[in-house]
């Protein structure tokens, strides 16, 4: 089929074929589509592995107090473990007290049973030499149960949470956090503190 052109005065210039029309190519497009898609996918990508980098970063600032318990040297009272708080950032905590929250435990021939939830603000009995310490990286304190609690009677296992009140070095409100324990009886006789979940 032919196709004749005008010029402005409206005059015929002459018959002109298809072929000199020219259509823009759909795989050109395509491809440019796909280059623009997976160059804005790598941008979006980008932008998120720095976010999750830097809150990985920020919560490396965080506080991170841990308790541990030693085996008891007296035997025959698992009060006497050493219960020992470590400070396992870079920046130190302040104004550290110790404590110990029962939640049921044998104290003078009864026992002392706590019907709270088990949960970092808990209240706790404390001695005034487990108060007011400072630990920096890495440095630990450790306080054994037997110095404020004593068996009357044999020891027939207990369950109890240290509780680390404690400042942080940006952050100058007290803050606390309890780890649970229970004391487990063995084979061999002697009972040993296990952790154990606060609930």
């Amino acid at each position: 089929m032919r196709h004749w052109r005008t010029d402005a005065t409206g005059g015929v210039l002459g018959p002109m074929s298809n072929r000199g029309l020219k259509t823009p190519r759909r795989k050109n497009l395509s491809k440019q589509a796909v280059e623009l898609n997976w160059g804005l996918f790598l941008r979006r990508g980008l932008a998120l592995a720095s976010f999750g980098m830097g809150l990985l970063g920020l919560l490396s600032f965080l506080p991170r107090p841990s308790v541990s318990a030693s085996e008891p040297v007296d035997v025959e009272n698992p009060f006497s473990s050493a219960f020992t708080v470590t400070n396992g950032n870079i920046f130190p905590l302040s104004g550290i007290r110790l404590g110990v929250a029962p939640v049921r435990m044998p104290v003078n021939g009864g026992w002392l049973v706590n019907d709270e939830v088990v949960e970092s603000s808990l209240g706790f009995f404390f001695s005034s030499k487990w108060e007011h310490h400072t630990l920096r990286m890495d440095e630990q304190y450790a306080v054994t149960p037997s110095d404020i609690f004593k068996l009357a009677g044999p020891f027939e296992g207990s369950d109890l949470a240290i509780v680390v009140r404690y400042k942080f070095w940006f952050f100058p409100i007290s803050q606390s956090k309890a780890f649970r324990f229970q004391a487990h009886r063995q084979t061999n006789g002697r009972y040993y503190w296990y952790p154990t979940p606060l609930r």
